[in-house]
């Protein structure tokens, strides 16, 4: 035990010590004039300088903040634009968020990117007149995330290309790692587990493109069928994860799959495809793994 606080106290040494370094550069970085559209830049990576002191400070030198997470751009970007668009209304901007449906999570440094697409959207409402246009434009790149601010219809005076999260198991337990971190105060978590048991069958008769096509038609058909805050998140080899978005009780758990049955009911209709699902609620997130969360999902799948 006394070593690994030994450990830990020379971690958030070195830590402070690269810190500073970094805070120093920063700051002869300031003095170079630099355009105003790229001031994003400086401003993150101070913010994230203020993240890392904030844990030394208080001795919580926490894994999690030296490490990239999965991020939901669209729902990050609307929550910014939310925050900033009654400013940009008492100059006259406009200002709106157009966003791909479907778009990936990617990953990143939630702070980082909010701060930086913060001051990317305050820079380019300073530099609009009254009754111009603020664009927030989020779209799927291949395998990254796009992410612009363009400035009355025109040139892009932010862009930022972020990668997506890996497909697969990987992915889900990303998804719920976060979800039960940002839960952890809550009462409960409800989930839902559809498979595309014969996915890899379909993809090998038809191919990776329209094995796709199919699984993106059955996760819009899926997201059709979810309340406002619900959310579904494809692994990209025929398994869809549904989270409630709300605590649920165990009958709203269960209107919700049944809604989703009718769903795969009906895409079996119409493809030769065999689907499995299963839905549970969890009540206690504090001893959750995502690893046993999907685990029992999985076990549970009929």
């Amino acid at each position: 035990m006394k070593n690994q606080e030994k450990e830990l106290e020379i971690n958030a040494e070195e830590l402070e010590k690269h810190l500073g370094l970094l805070a120093s550069y920063l700051s002869l970085l300031k003095e170079i004039p630099i355009a105003d559209d790229k001031r994003w830049i400086l401003e993150a990576i101070e913010k994230e300088i203020e993240l890392f002191s904030h844990a030394l400070l208080h001795k919580d030198i926490s894994e999690e903040l030296l490490l990239e997470r999965p991020i939901k751009v669209t729902a990050l970007a609307k929550d910014v634009v939310k925050h900033l668009s009654r400013d940009a209304a008492r100059k006259g901007v406009f200002l709106e968020l157009k966003a791909e449906e479907g778009v990936s999570p990617a990953i990143g440094y939630p702070v980082a990117v909010r701060q930086a697409l913060t001051n990317a959207i305050e820079n380019a409402v300073k530099r609009s007149e009254e009754g111009e246009l603020v664009s927030v434009i989020i779209a799927q790149v291949e395998n990254r995330v796009k992410l612009e601010v363009r400035e009355n219809l025109g040139d892009s005076s932010f862009v930022l290309f972020l990668p997506i999260v890996p497909q697969g198991r990987r992915l889900l337990l990303d998804v719920l790692k976060e979800e039960i971190r940002r839960r952890k105060d809550n009462s409960g978590l409800g989930a839902i587990l559809v498979s595309l048991e014969n996915y890899f069958e379909i993809r090998n008769l038809y191919g990776d493109k329209r094995v796709s096509k199919y699984t993106r038609k059955i996760e819009e058909q899926i997201r059709k069928v979810l309340r406002k805050d619900d959310e579904v998140i494809s692994d990209g080899e025929g398994k869809f994860l549904i989270l409630l978005g709300s605590v649920p009780d165990e009958s709203t758990l269960d209107r919700v799959a049944t809604r989703i049955q009718r769903v795969m009911d009906k895409i079996e209709e119409d493809v030769n495809s065999v689907f499995k699902r299963s839905f549970m609620l969890f009540t206690d997130l504090k001893e959750l793994t995502p690893e046993s969360l999907l685990n029992s999902l999985e076990e549970n799948l009929e």
